[in-house]
């Protein structure tokens, strides 16, 4: 739930209505301009932060084949790369056989990394346990089969308070830490050391409040310098130095410390940016909201959440260029191996077209042009086409914004110099056509060769699917067996489910009971599944392809699961008691999605053709 709107506290400013701003981040160069989301509002620890998006899979995208085609190639997977998220964020880790990453806009790209800080984190549970998509009804055909993604609400909560004006950082995990020591827009103080001083500044706050009234100043000064020169000394050792630099000195500033949101905060409070900044220096990116679309074959939708005047921005849309969409193009795998048989690496069978990445459909481009744009524009993905006919009633264009800028200069570069830019700096934005009224669904014009293309495939799709009869996949497995209990699978070499399905379990295990038998009769070691127990614990690192070996029923789970599974980061397979339905998926197996399917609708959006720049059209004949 959202909390009230709250304004940062400035002498003079008048508090902010909008939730969630799009400013230049405090992370940003002029040799590296970055975006950034900014709290309009102050989030308490849990609250849910308002944007929730798609996340669009990319199965074996950064695989040496692609890079193989050229350097210029491998050098623009190398930028993508540092945008993607591993696909076990959105439940996705069997989208390819080798590597399967998630695009992930808005919230996703837009919460930047900070090495000092994170305020944000994924609710992992928001997307893995969604509500599956209406209109796709099990075994029933339908055009958006494979033509868009089924990975939706991805969404972020607050892990700490933060005040209104603090930009929002995510944990990008811990391979990110460590990595930016010679940036000077990084804190040379790592998250962990913020995080345990934020720790020891609890206890001692709790040990004054309890007995603050029973000492003087004098002793009070005495008690927190024996805290912070001796028990942490002892605690922290050779970080007691950089821990104790974090923590005032004088008892009377230490809540002072907590109310401002923690250590980081107070030692950066310049990052914490009034409202009157906000509305010179950002974008409000609180006008919209997802949901199920109004057109029936284009699953989510942009709503509007608020009344938008004609002639109104509603979303600055960033963009990150891909210089050549031949990328998106996939092959079979061909894994190569020397004359002993060790495997020397993979190649594309180009003899063996499997279709285009799912990103296509969501990226903008021009038919003369190899350029895609990924948009990174808060919920922008989720506009669906409307012809300027009858329906559209936004459109597109390049950024008009002094501080949410685009680099008209690059319109003047061939895309390979477009692509040579550090950090190319290219931001359109989505404006009103006409009044728009609350709740309504926003719409632009994807172009005439977008439109003309989809309606040739429903053409096709309905020539080819007279029967109306669709394969099973898991997501229509899970809407079939949400309350009814999963067959279970006591033969290896057969399978229960439909083909290129297979079951998935979330598990945590604990220690098996002493008197209870340690391994099984074939020698597999037995533990006690002990979780997630909650909402806030299903997270995709702990989802893993198991067999259900046996079944009974619970008072408190209902059906439960006897499983055999190879726990993530482990070599042996292990038998896992009580595992509850609830714990228990179906799960795609490589390649076989919908949106792998042979044919399936692929069709970049289009900018309008005297939008697009005249040095971006390298393919032009």
């Amino acid at each position: 739930m959202i909390p009230p709107v709250e304004a940062a506290a400035s002498e003079g400013d008048e508090p902010t209505s909008c939730r969630l701003w799009l400013a230049p981040s405090a992370v940003s160069t002029d040799r590296k301009p970055k975006f950034g989301l900014f709290a309009g509002a102050t989030y308490s620890m849990d609250d849910i932060i308002p944007l929730s998006e798609l996340a669009i899979p990319l199965s074996d995208f950064m695989e040496y084949p692609n890079r193989a085609r050229s350097q210029y190639d491998s050098d623009i997977l190398d930028f993508v790369q540092s945008f993607v998220w591993t696909s076990e964020y959105a439940g996705g880790r069997w989208e390819g056989n080798y590597s399967s990453t998630v695009f992930v806009p808005g919230i996703g790209i837009l919460s930047n990394y900070h090495t000092g800080h994170s305020n944000v984190d994924w609710l992992q549970g928001s997307v893995l346990k969604r509500e599956r998509n209406a209109f796709t009804l099990p075994g029933i055909a339908h055009p958006s089969r494979g033509a868009i993604t089924p990975y939706y609400n991805m969404t972020l909560r607050a892990i700490r308070t933060i005040p209104a004006g603090m930009e929002l950082f995510a944990n990008f995990g811990e391979q990110w830490d460590g990595s930016f020591g010679d940036d000077a827009f990084q804190d040379k103080l790592t998250r962990w050391e913020y995080q345990d001083a934020d720790k020891l500044l609890d206890k001692i706050v709790d040990f004054m409040d309890q007995f603050g009234d029973q000492m003087s100043e004098t002793l009070k000064d005495d008690v927190l310098d024996f805290m912070l020169e001796k028990v942490l000394g002892t605690a922290t050792g050779k970080r007691a130095k950089i821990i104790k630099s974090l923590i005032p000195a004088h008892p009377q500033k230490l809540q002072r410390v907590l109310d401002a949101g923690g250590t980081f905060v107070y030692r950066n409070q310049d990052l914490v940016k009034s409202p009157r900044w906000l509305e010179d220096n950002g974008i409000c990116v609180d006008k919209m909201r997802g949901d199920t679309s109004t057109i029936p074959d284009a699953g989510r939708g942009a709503f509007a959440t608020q009344k938008i005047a004609k002639d109104e921005l509603i979303v600055p849309v960033p963009m990150i260029p891909v210089g050549n969409k031949a990328l998106m193009d996939m092959y079979e795998f061909v894994e190569n191996h020397d004359e002993e048989g060790r495997p020397t690496g993979l190649t594309y069978n180009f003899e063996k077209y499997r279709g285009q990445q799912l990103l296509v459909n969501y990226c903008f481009g021009h038919p003369e042009s190899s350029l895609l744009l990924m948009p990174v524009g808060p919920l922008a993905t989720l506009i669906n086409h409307g012809s300027l006919r009858d329906k559209a009633n936004a459109y597109l264009t390049w950024s008009k914004h002094t501080s949410v800028w685009n680099d008209h200069s690059l319109h003047d570069l061939h895309v390979h110099e477009v692509m040579n830019q550090e950090y190319p700096n290219i931001v359109m934005e989505i404006y009103a056509i006409r009044d728009i009224e609350e709740g309504e669904e926003i719409f632009i014009d994807y172009g005439a060769a977008w439109e003309q293309a989809w309606v040739e495939y429903k053409e096709n799709w309905q020539a080819s699917t007279l029967d109306g009869k669709w394969p099973l996949k898991a997501e229509d497995m899970n809407s079939i067996f949400l309350t009814k209990p999963f067959p279970i699978n006591l033969q290896q070499d057969s399978s229960p489910y439909p083909d290129g399905v297979a079951t998935a379990c979330y598990i945590y295990i604990g220690e098996q009971t002493d008197g209870e038998a340690h391994e099984n009769e074939d020698g597999l070691s037995i533990f006690p599944w002990i979780g997630p127990k909650s909402f806030e614990d299903y997270v995709g690192q702990v989802l893993t392809v198991c067999d259900l070996r046996g079944r009974e029923e619970s008072v408190e789970h209902g059906f439960v699961y006897m499983v055999r599974a190879r726990l993530p980061g482990q070599d042996e397979v292990v038998e896992v008691k009580g595992v509850p339905h609830v714990a228990v998926t179906l799960v795609d197996q490589p390649y076989q999605a919908d949106h792998h399917r042979p044919g399936a609708f692929r069709h970049p959006i289009a900018v309008e053709d005297q939008r697009w720049p005249q040095a971006w059209r390298d393919l032009r004949g």
